[in-house]
């Protein structure tokens, strides 16, 4: 189940996937799929071609979590918000926007965050020498310090996972995060064209396929990438991400150079699956499960992740120049893309986004019957993710659905208190 999405962007051999071929994914991840029976069709799914015969089934848990009472160790509380607090408080140094990074702001990890103005990545295909221990455990802190800057929630959360889980899931995410900043940033700044950014973001995947097939590559600019390379080449030795996945993600990355609109909510879901749901994909397989049915949670809490994100940054995506909320819904309650544009929170916009929170809410529903089916160790992470993410759409709501005025966020210490919760419903199923 997913880190926090990356909000990636992809012009694509695929440019539009039907959410129904979303299974082609799940049984690349899955040796083998237990049957489980169709679950009938709500409001909020993704619609699909009436050709189709494949479908993916859910079993849709209607409603928020259960009330539970349950006597929580205090000492495990303890030694968790002394963690977080170290590990997460301390490093809120880096508080100011990528760009403002990019353009002579502080650096945050081993190295700064993107070198726009020389990313271009040489795909020489070279054998070279044995990474070191110390080069693998560099590669990692780079990973973490990106991770911690840029998606506080999942860094939070991670500090349950044991330590190689979580190296990797650092890996997936610096990954995701670094290829999205190099179309997103470099577009943003005028360094690169459309067609650029698709070249330069298609030598991650000649080189990803490099490592997939054992070979030793040399990126002759930029250390951040040898640094992710380095650390996604120890991750393939130790957990099986399936190939394809990367690959999706950079279609999803590549989007946003060609596509700033949405007429439906079947593209959008398609989008989201790819920069979302693709994500959750690969860490459930880090985190382990029982039942390869979890990879189907997998997709919905991407997909619940995504939506949360998109409601969260309606104005920040607006100062872009994109509206992610599909244009149907928006003509559906009667709000124009000048409305989304011009900030205007009026009834009808307030009635469009309660409308999205729903959704999204539909779908953390359908993930929460996942969780359980992954391996003991990684649950309490995932329940962290899941119900801190949530917590944004439980913001907006109090908001009344303003999210123009001000950035919508959580506190750390909202963060903290989802962790009795979250350690409780991890061990009920262990």
């Amino acid at each position: 189940m997913p880190p926090p999405s990356t909000r990636s962007n992809s012009v694509c051999p695929v440019l539009v996937r039907g959410c129904s071929d979303v299974s082609t994914s799940v049984n690349a991840c899955a040796t083998a799929s237990t049957a489980r029976p169709a679950r009938a069709l709500t409001l909020f799914d993704c619609p699909r071609s009436a050709s189709s015969s494949t479908k993916v089934p859910h079993a849709s848990q209607a409603g928020h979590f259960p009330s539970h009472r349950g006597a929580i160790c205090p000492q495990a509380v303890h030694r968790y918000c002394v963690l977080v607090f170290m590990s997460v408080v301390s490093p809120l140094r880096c508080r100011t926007a990528k760009l403002d990074k990019l353009n002579g702001g502080e650096s945050f990890g081993p190295s700064s965050c993107l070198h726009t103005r020389t990313l271009t990545i040489h795909c020489t295909l070279t054998v070279i020498a044995t990474t070191t221990p110390a080069d693998v455990a560099h590669a990692y802190a780079f990973c973490k310090d990106m991770t911690r800057t840029h998606a506080k929630t999942f860094y939070f959360a991670s500090h349950t996972l044991p330590q190689a889980k979580r190296n990797a899931c650092f890996a997936v995410y610096a990954f995701c995060r670094y290829v999205d900043d190099l179309v997103d940033v470099a577009l943003e700044r005028g360094d690169l064209t459309s067609v650029d950014a698709v070249s330069l973001v298609q030598s991650w995947n000649h080189a990803l396929d490099a490592l997939y097939k054992g070979q030793r590559i040399t990126l002759r600019d930029g250390t951040d990438a040898n640094n992710i390379l380095i650390a996604w080449q120890d991750t393939l030795s130790k957990f099986r991400i399936p190939s394809n996945l990367p690959g999706e993600l950079i279609e999803g990355v590549l989007m946003d150079t060609s596509v700033s609109r949405f007429a439906t909510f079947t593209e959008l879901y398609d989008y989201s699956y790819k920069v979302a749901s693709v994500v959750g994909l690969m860490t459930t397989e880090i985190f382990g499960y029982s039942d390869s049915s979890a990879l189907r949670e997998a997709i919905d809490l991407g997909i619940a992740m995504q939506l949360t994100n998109i409601i969260r940054d309606v104005k920040e995506d607006a100062q872009r120049g994109r509206i992610y909320l599909p244009l149907d819904e928006l003509a559906r309650f009667g709000v124009s893309e000048h409305d989304v544009l011009e900030y205007r929170n009026g009834t009808a916009m307030r009635e469009l986004l309660k409308y999205q929170c729903e959704r999204a809410r539909h779908y953390y529903r359908r993930a929460d019957t996942g969780i359980p089916k992954l391996e003991a160790d990684s649950r309490t992470t995932v329940y962290l993710m899941s119900m801190n993410y949530e917590k944004i759409l439980d913001e907006v709501e109090r908001r009344s659905y303003d999210v123009f005025s001000k950035r919508v966020s959580t506190s750390i210490f909202t963060k903290l208190s989802s962790f009795p919760k979250a350690w409780w419903f991890a061990r009920r199923n262990a």
